[in-house]
Formats: structure tokens, C-alpha cells, sequence
């Protein structure tokens, strides 16, 4: 399974279609593999970059040359082994990609967030018993949107 963490069409697709396979049929040779990427963007020529964020790497010529090409080479011309791991995901806070045992990662942990007055995310409960926080939608000024199709991202100015 191959998806974009940037992936305004879809997301979700690839983890949920992994966890499906993987609980439905948990002896199928099932990967995940989860880059910095719009739709289908890691299998373009660059992708350095996504919009004004950059990645430190041309991140789908090594999706390219270091799963793709292995993978295909395995399972077309039954050349060497494939060597993917369970999951390789990249960690777009370090620029980096992480080659994983197992998905989910066996370090991982879940933490609540909690959201806080003025729009603040906090690891503590908020100290305040009763509160609210709300989002005015105002259709005279709408959240920025095209229906069209376009193969470049730009951040809205």
C-alpha cells in the first residue's frame, strides 16, 4: 500500500486499506509504504518539495529506486529478494525515512491532546470546567477552494 501524508483526495486510503488486509488477512504479504506526498505524487520526476515545504531529498526518485524498483524487480523478474520492510514511512518533522518491524511501530504510545483557550493545543486537561471553543463558518468569506483538478499545490496567500 502506497499514500501521501499530503493526500487531499484520499488521505486515509492506504492506512485503512492496510489495516484492512492486515486484519482480514493477516498472512498476506502486506507493506506500507507513506511518503510526503500529494496524490500520487511519488511517481514524479521531483518531489523535493510541496509548496513552500521542503523535504531535504528527492523523496520519490528513493521511493523510486529503494521499494519500487526492488518490489518490481522481485515480483516480475523474480530477481533478488524484496528487502521492505513491514512498514517504511516518512517522518516529515525530521526529513526522514524510517524503515519499521511492524505497524504500528511497537514504541508507540497514545497521549490525549487537549485543546486550550486561544486556539492552544496542551498535553494537560484543560484547569477551566466549563468551556467552549467555536468556529464561525461565514459563506461570505469561504475557506479557499477549487473544484478543479490541478498537478501542483500552492500554499493559499
Amino acid at each position: 500500500m502506497v499514500g501521501g501524508l499530503f493526500d487531499a483526495e484520499d488521505c486515509f486510503g492506504a492506512w485503512r486499506l492496510y489495516e484492512a488486509i492486515e486484519k482480514k488477512s493477516p498472512t498476506t504479504n502486506n507493506r506500507l509504504v507513506v511518503g510526503p506526498w500529494s496524490h500520487g505524487q511519488w511517481s514524479g520526476q521531483n518531489a523535493s518539495a510541496l509548496g513552500h515545504i521542503r523535504f531535504g531529498s528527492n523523496t520519490a526518485v528513493w521511493y523510486q529506486n529503494n521499494v519500487e524498483l526492488p518490489f518490481f524487480n522481485h515480483y516480475l523478474k523474480g530477481k533478488g529478494v524484496t528487502p521492505l520492510p513491514e512498514a517504511t514511512i516518512f517522518f516529515s518533522g525530521q526529513n526522514q525515512w524510517h524503515q519499521l518491524s511492524q505497524w504500528p511501530p511497537r514504541e508507540k504510545s497514545d497521549k490525549p491532546m487537549y485543546l486550550q483557550s486561544g486556539g492552544k493545543l496542551s498535553w494537560s486537561r484543560p484547569s477551566a470546567i466549563k468551556s467552549s471553543s467555536e468556529y464561525i463558518s461565514d459563506p461570505a468569506k469561504p475557506v479557499p477552494y477549487t473544484e478543479d483538478v490541478h498537478d501542483r499545490r500552492h500554499p493559499v496567500t
